[in-house]
């Protein structure tokens, strides 16, 4: 454990608060554990809701947020063209959170800057050259790959074209900006050893994800039989194309055997997306997870395009679900086909998976305690950021590149 207290300066794409989606479950247990350690912090966040609560935030640590207007995903695609860093990137740089970390660097001293994910990297090196400060960038996704598998899985010609020409400026940036990073991890083995493939000369560090144990536990009341539940954002385009893959190819099969069988979607989504399947409930935000967590039978996870690791099937396993997944949304989890959950990808397959689950308690209860175990053991929030705190440590004393 580091024992100097260090201050640290947190660059977040997301508020944290409330955690719901990947990036802000993973700041929010970032920056509350590095708290709770004895760590000085101070969060910096871009927002896209105009009317997010930073009190939350601020009761953690001083924080400031800054509103942005996202834009169509089309629109921000075609804005980009002739810009050499890719629209994501783009997109996150702020003016007003770069004056603000000016301001805050030229009136007091701190050890480092944490950069949370690659799309806030491009402070980093102005932030570094200003104020001699390292920084060290926490990767949640290897965005080059997740860009190839887009790619790959897209069909119209003008997006898959234009998201080539992405891929290639993302895999620029990503190389150079790691490589000029005073430290930089990966969030699993997987996407480390993706990373060295794509870029051979940098070394990353791995710094897991995690649930809260404590928070996410198994729910004492009965599951209801024919509910299927899906717990966490639809917003990102991938996600939200394969729960739609799921309600027009999969849940059809299930409802022929089972009529009575339906879905319930918690966390942001488009309602109007899922308004023509039947037994499709889009619950939208909400205040408090976990009772959606506890209450179905079937935990449903498809996914085809990402990286990193998916946050909400740490939760639904502390939470003791039993879990039907696509192999990339488990993917870097370490989790047994078969033991921890059924992992399925073709729509056949993955309707016979619910079905077996919906139609045998004892799967179901068996799927869910080895879940349940299986994170006990693995993703401990606490243990993990200890570990990016000792790399923090050892980047602080080294100084800037």
């Amino acid at each position: 454990m580091v024992t100097k207290k260090l201050r640290i300066l947190m660059l977040s794409p997301c508020e944290p608060c409330p955690p719901c989606g990947g990036w802000s479950i993973v700041v929010y247990n970032d920056l509350l554990n590095l708290c709770q350690l004895g760590h000085e912090l101070h969060l910096l966040a871009i927002t896209y809701d105009i009317h997010a609560d930073i009190e939350q935030a601020r009761k953690i640590c001083p924080a400031d947020y800054f509103y942005k207007c996202k834009l169509p995903r089309w629109l921000q695609v075609i804005a980009n063209t002739g810009k050499r860093l890719p629209y994501t990137i783009t997109r996150h740089f702020d003016r007003k959170l770069l004056a603000r970390a000016r301001e805050l660097l030229r009136n007091s001293k701190f050890d480092v800057v944490l950069v949370e994910d690659e799309v806030m990297a491009a402070y980093g090196p102005v932030l570094r050259e200003e104020f001699g400060v390292p920084f060290f960038v926490r990767g949640h996704n290897v965005g080059t790959q997740v860009l190839q598998r887009f790619v790959k899985e897209q069909k119209n010609p003008i997006v898959k074209m234009l998201a080539m020409r992405q891929m290639s400026k993302y895999a620029r940036y990503e190389k150079a900006v790691l490589d000029e990073s005073d430290g930089f991890s990966m969030i699993t083995e997987a996407d480390a050893m993706e990373l060295k493939r794509l870029f051979p000369e940098l070394e990353p560090s791995v710094v897991s994800a995690g649930t809260d144990l404590d928070y996410f536990q198994p729910g004492n009341q009965a599951r209801e039989p024919d509910l299927i539940v899906h717990v966490g954002s639809l917003t990102a385009f991938t996600k939200l194309e394969a729960m739609i893959w799921f309600c027009e190819s999969v849940l059809p099969l299930i409802r022929r055997q089972r009529p009575n069988v339906r879905l319930e979607l918690a966390g942001y989504a488009p309602a109007k997306a899922f308004a023509r399947f039947e037994g499709v409930n889009v619950l939208g935000q909400v205040p408090d997870i976990r009772p959606h967590l506890t209450h179905g039978r079937v935990f449903v996870a498809p996914q085809f395009v990402g990286s990193g690791i998916r946050l909400k099937i740490l939760n639904a396993m502390a939470t003791a679900n039993a879990l039907v997944c696509t192999p990339v949304a488990c993917e870097g989890i370490g989790l047994v086909n078969d033991e921890h959950a059924l992992v399925r990808e073709d729509a056949e397959g993955f309707a016979q998976a619910v079905l077996s689950i919906l139609s045998d308690n004892e799967l179901a209860e068996r799927l869910g305690a080895k879940a349940r175990k299986f994170v006990e053991e693995k993703y401990n929030w606490k243990i993990i950021v200890e570990g990016l705190a000792k790399l923090l440590y050892q980047v602080s004393q080294k100084g800037p590149s």
